[in-house]
């Protein structure tokens, strides 16, 4: 068992179906089946109810996902006990494009990101670097 299962099945849990949970995830449907069919034989429950409108928690299925959500907060509350956050710092994210790529785009693509830009190499590539507050 692994927290990204955990992850998985409580989005299923929320949104009824795998593809919509996948799809809220930003991962592939089929992997995310088959990482809660995985959690499912490792546990030797049946987590859901499949049908072709969706799923449905079996009562098992429910108190796995109420302690999924436990687990996950608690991932969260160490988490947030760490370094970077405790010193209001907010985690950087470096994005490399091409040079035709929209200079703006990042600022775009993550509001509140503080955008730079650089070349680097022979002129090839340009790379700009982000940076987000929680």
């Amino acid at each position: 068992m692994n927290l990204r299962q955990l992850r998985y099945v409580v989005a299923t849990a929320d949104h009824g179906t795998m593809t919509s949970a996948a799809q809220a995830l930003y991962v592939a449907q089929p992997a995310l089946s088959r990482a809660v069919r995985e959690l499912e034989r490792e546990l030797g429950v049946e987590l859901f109810a499949r049908s072709g409108r969706g799923v449905v928690l079996t009562p098992v299925g429910e108190r796995v996902v109420r302690q999924a959500r436990i687990a996950l907060d608690a991932v969260e509350a160490i988490e947030g006990l760490s370094v970077a956050r405790a010193n209001g710092r907010g985690a950087e994210l470096r994005i490399a494009t091409t040079p035709s790529l929209e200079p703006e785009l990042t600022g775009r693509l993550i509001p509140g990101s503080r955008a730079t830009s650089r070349r680097c190499g022979s002129g090839s590539c340009a790379a700009k670097a982000a940076t987000t507050s929680p």
